[in-house]
């Protein structure tokens, strides 16, 4: 059984990397697809945090919706393995489980390296090298 868990583990390991991986990357190529929108921002005033914070937040609702994405697949699943319906006492058991606070904490680190890297990316250019991209 242990074997079992172990394999589980290095699997959910292994898919956690590559989500964080593709969503840097998404993130990044949408970053580069649009740096001339970037410029256009800079040339009109925006500021360098008001880009991070629009960054933060729009990666912000993205976790939101994949949490409660996750927790509706959950509760799906839940009642159609075990062929209970779910009830407020079982959500609050599922609620106060260890798993919940690993799912958010995987999802903040995803949320938080798919900001990180386009942050970069915009913060290397300056605003006539991003307007330049246009051409």
């Amino acid at each position: 059984m242990n074997y079992v868990v172990g394999m589980i583990l290095d699997i959910a390991i292994i898919i956690t990397i590559a989500t964080v991986l593709v969503s840097i990357c998404t993130q990044s190529v949408t970053i580069i697809d649009s740096m001339n929108v970037y410029g256009i921002m800079y040339a009109n005033g925006v500021t360098r945090k008001d880009v991070t914070l629009m960054l933060v937040l729009e990666n912000l609702v993205k976790f939101i919706l994949s949490i409660i994405t996750a927790y509706a697949f959950a509760r799906c699943y839940y009642s159609l393995a075990f062929d209970e319906t779910v009830t407020f006492s079982n959500e609050l058991a599922v609620l106060n489980s260890i798993v919940i606070y690993q799912v958010i904490g995987i999802g903040l680190l995803v949320m938080v390296a798919s900001t990180i890297v386009p942050l970069i990316i915009i913060n290397r250019n300056t605003p006539s090298k991003l307007i330049r991209e246009i051409m």
